[in-house]
């Protein structure tokens, strides 16, 4: 046996086995949660964010008065009146109110002539789209009406229309390649219009029209009866914002929320902050256990150790022998947190495909840096308490 190993047998009889073992289970789960903490801000808490405010100028929400058995009795109307969209004016978290413009004539859709289905038509200030079109516009004489589908419109025509029309279903990708007629009626009049498919919203869940041809459509086939808005397009800063939520709440007002990454953003902070909360307690605690342990193996064994130097063993051999088990120990434990973080990643990343979500497969090297830099502080930290219980025994 070499002299090394020697000095090796003496300084580690196998006492403190269990206490090494619970304490590099606490320290392996510690150190896993805070990489794990740091991985999912990186990769998914910091993306949100910043389409958060890329985005936070055009959070929209729309509104209609909650239907309810007092309405169908026509006690309370549905619709918003001047006093109602002024007060929403008057909101501070509120930054711009605008109102829909429906048709008050009939309107219906067709398709090269096939079917035919009466559909609402919707039009509104062009600042509320989150889609502009080049040729969003309309001049009285023009044959041709350019609209603005809804993402979900394209599903209700090929899953409900298509079918009952005896049409051809229709890819998103290209239905310009399809012109839908537009029959307009009214007011002793009726007539019919090509419409171009100009655009696609995920905001608004309508077919939406110029104002111009709107406003020309209700004047010469509306009954002239000014028509108050049932729904409200409103621009705000944060669709999360509790002053909000209760103000609508406290009028009767509902909302289908075109945007919840606030809420995503608020879940997703709040899991990080837990995990690193019990990641960095775990992780403290097995450190203090760690360093506990290698204090009361030194103090068992300072006869063994005070013997070491009095044979002429000096303290850097002994300090030597000490820390570099230690340090295998934390390089062991490293190794495996990146490989447990490896696994997880690989899970989450399967989950949120299978939902339909996109989220980046790779560790940022961010988090390896991370780990290395909180290894690091630990085995100075532990390079000096070693170095100082060491020396208590040399004096």
């Amino acid at each position: 046996m070499s002299e090394k190993k020697l000095v090796h047998k003496i300084l580690w009889k196998g006492k403190g086995k269990i206490n090494f073992f619970f304490a590099g289970m606490g320290f392996l789960i510690g150190f896993f949660m805070l990489l794990l903490a740091v991985h999912l801000y990186k990769n998914v808490f910091a993306p949100i964010n910043t389409e958060i405010k890329s985005e936070q100028s055009s959070a929209y929400l729309i509104i209609n008065k909650k239907v309810n058995l007092t309405n169908s009795l026509g006690l309370i109307k549905t619709y918003f009146s001047e006093r109602e969209i002024e007060n929403l004016n008057q909101q501070s978290f509120i930054k711009r109110v605008g109102v829909f413009s429906s048709n008050q004539f009939k309107a219906s859709v067709s398709m090269q002539g096939v079917g035919g289905s009466d559909l609402p038509i919707e039009s509104v200030e062009e600042i509320f789209l989150d889609t502009i079109p080049q040729n969003w516009n309309w001049h009285t004489n023009d044959a041709i009406v350019p609209i603005i589908l809804s993402n979900e419109f394209i599903n209700l025509y090929n899953f409900v229309m298509a079918p009952s029309w005896g049409t051809p279903q229709i890819p998103k990708e290209t239905i310009n390649q399809f012109k839908l007629d537009l029959h307009l009626s009214g007011n002793g009049k009726s007539s019919s219009f090509k419409t171009h498919v100009a655009g696609f919203s995920d905001r608004i869940v309508s077919v939406l029209v110029p104002q111009s041809f709107m406003d020309w459509a209700n004047a010469e086939f509306g009954n002239g009866v000014i028509v108050k808005p049932n729904r409200i397009i409103l621009e705000v800063s944060d669709p999360s914002d509790t002053q909000l939520l209760n103000y609508l709440d406290k009028n009767g007002y509902e909302t289908n929320r075109d945007k919840l990454k606030s809420s995503a953003k608020s879940f997703v902070s709040i899991l990080i902050l837990v995990v690193s909360i019990f990641g960095l307690l775990i992780f403290l605690l097995a450190i203090f256990l760690f360093v506990t342990t290698f204090s009361l193996l030194i103090a068992e064994q300072k006869n063994d150790i005070g013997l070491l130097f009095q044979i002429g063993y000096g303290i850097t051999v002994i300090h030597k022998i000490w820390a570099s088990r230690f340090i295998k120990w934390m390089f062991v434990l490293f190794v495996l947190s990146i490989l447990l973080l490896l696994i997880i990643n690989y899970v989450i990343v399967n989950l949120a495909t299978q939902q339909g979500l996109t989220i980046e497969k790779n560790i940022s090297y961010i988090v390896y840096i991370s780990g290395i830099i909180l290894l690091s502080v630990v085995l100075i930290y532990n390079w000096i308490r070693i170095k100082t219980s060491l020396t208590k025994i040399y004096q």
